[in-house]
């Protein structure tokens, strides 16, 4: 019966993937399961071999060797490396077999666990994306409400004055502060990458001209300073359009021109030419980098597959494939060494729906209650709606506006987010309480969904992004002054 469990126990051991080895305290091994002849032996024994030249090809004992410690602390020590022949990570845990106070051997056990180290660096890089867009976010918002200051000042001024030379130099201060806020909302659009939104139209040149601004420090700033000048060009018909996930493509072409630019270590020049043709886009990304060898060309697109060592994460262009192909597209590449890189992507032609020009109708003035803690902000509205024709009072405290409100005294209410002490949706609510008719609209430089927040949604009517145009606010009162003509039939 006894060796009929011995027999057991080691067809078990056989079965396991893990390498189980039996040592001498000369380090010699004396006994193995199949998988280390497998993975170690090419299939044939290892009996009599040492295990520091097994594993380490060392003709010494390793002087990381845990079995050291493990002894003198009475503790399980591990060692995790890469084996370069295998091309794989592996654990290793070293158990002494002590008897009668005396080490009589060790029982040494190899783990792969490239595929959990796999998991664990994709779970980091989605916890670093994710505090990324989180930073991104906030310095979107906190530039929101500075922007909004500007270029409502700029408006006020055009509109009082009528100096040619002046308006000329108010006209370029504006377009400047416009290229801000657009800056702001790329990175917003960054921001909403964890989000799964609906697919919308999209302007295959402006997505293009975004993701290559907002790149700018990576492939201009930080490359000049290294003493090397990379360019992009960017040839794309206008008016293609194809049905998408802004936020994916950005990543995905974010991914693209990073890879290219560290292809090219002494600079050069990356292509963007795109046309519609045969009811499909065409896309073609060409960079004039070193190029990969054949081998690389074809695992470029496998999951984890790097060629950046420990400063990659192997996720860059799995990831690009794995967008275009959700966008019902395809990417495929061509590349020799010395020669460059070319992508090639297909898309199927998006034709989006003409919308009929409206003529915004008149709104007659209104009664509009603002309240922000921001006291520019404050003034910058105020100045606005009178300018508009519209009656303005203001509060900093949410909690004096409410103290102030009284049903049928206002019009609609613009309520800032953030606000120390009530914030906005507590505002709301409170407001909502007296007064459930009265239309809200939010103020703020986060971006919101109403149709993502449910809560949030029972209390607020509209959103009002910053930074905001004029032609924003009349659009948005055209759709109170509506809401209310449905709420009085």
């Amino acid at each position: 019966m006894k060796k009929n469990s011995q027999l057991n126990l080691h067809s078990v051991l056989n079965h396991l993937t893990d390498m189980i080895i039996l040592c001498s305290t000369e380090f010699e091994v004396i006994e193995s399961n199949k998988a280390a002849d497998i993975i170690l032996g090419g299939g044939n024994s290892i009996v009599g071999v040492k295990c520091h030249k097994l594993l380490h090809d060392k003709t010494e004992p390793c002087s990381d060797c845990p079995l050291e410690d493990t002894i003198s602390s009475g503790r399980l020590k591990h060692l995790n490396y890469f084996n370069e022949n295998i091309d794989e990570y592996f654990e290793e845990r070293t158990h002494p077999i002590i008897e009668d106070d005396c080490q009589q051997g060790f029982v040494l056990i190899c783990r792969n666990v490239t595929e959990i180290r796999e998991i664990e660096d994709q779970f980091a890089q989605a916890k670093k994306m994710a505090a990324i867009g989180q930073i991104s976010s906030g310095v979107a918002h906190d530039f929101s409400n500075v922007i909004m200051g500007i270029l409502g000042r700029i408006r006020l001024m055009r509109m009082l004055q009528n100096v040619p030379e002046i308006e000329e130099q108010l006209e370029l201060l504006e377009q400047s502060a416009q290229d801000g806020a657009q800056t702001v909302r790329r990175m917003q659009e960054f921001t909403r990458a964890w989000k799964k939104t609906a697919f919308v139209d999209i302007n295959l040149l402006e997505l293009i001209e975004d993701v290559i601004a907002l790149t700018r420090p990576k492939w201009h700033e930080s490359t000049k300073s290294e003493g090397r000048l990379v360019k992009i060009i960017c040839d794309i018909e206008e008016d293609i359009y194809i049905k998408g996930n802004t936020s994916e493509l950005h990543n995905a072409f974010t991914n693209i021109i990073f890879n290219a630019v560290d292809a090219m270590p002494d600079g050069g020049f990356i292509s963007f030419k795109g046309q519609q043709k045969n009811n499909q886009v065409l896309l073609r990304v060409q960079d004039t980098g070193t190029g990969m060898t054949e081998e690389i060309r074809h695992k470029i697109f496998d999951p984890f597959f790097t060629t950046k060592g420990s400063d990659g994460n192997g996720l860059g262009m799995s990831e690009v494939h794995g967008v275009i192909k959700r966008h019902s597209g395809t990417i495929e590449v061509e590349s020799e060494i010395g020669d460059g890189t070319t992508f090639f992507l297909k898309f199927p032609v998006h034709i989006p729906e003409k919308e009929a020009e409206e003529v915004e109708p008149e709104v007659s003035s209104l009664q509009v209650l603002v309240i922000d803690d921001q006291d520019f902000i404050l003034e910058t509205l105020k100045d606005v709606l009178e300018e508009m024709g519209h009656g303005f009072t203001g509060f900093i405290s949410p909690v004096e506006a409410l103290k102030n409100f009284s049903p049928n005294r206002y019009d609609v209410i613009i309520t800032d987010l953030e606000m120390p002490i009530m914030n906005g949706q507590e505002f709301a609510e409170k407001i909502k309480a007296i007064d459930p008719a009265i239309p809200i609209i939010l103020l703020s430089g986060w971006y919101i969904d109403l149709k993502d927040d449910k809560t949030l949604s029972k209390v607020i009517d509209f959103t009002l992004p910053k930074p905001f145009t004029v032609k924003d606010i009349q659009k948005l009162f055209v759709k109170v002054v509506g809401s209310k003509n449905t709420e009085a039939k």
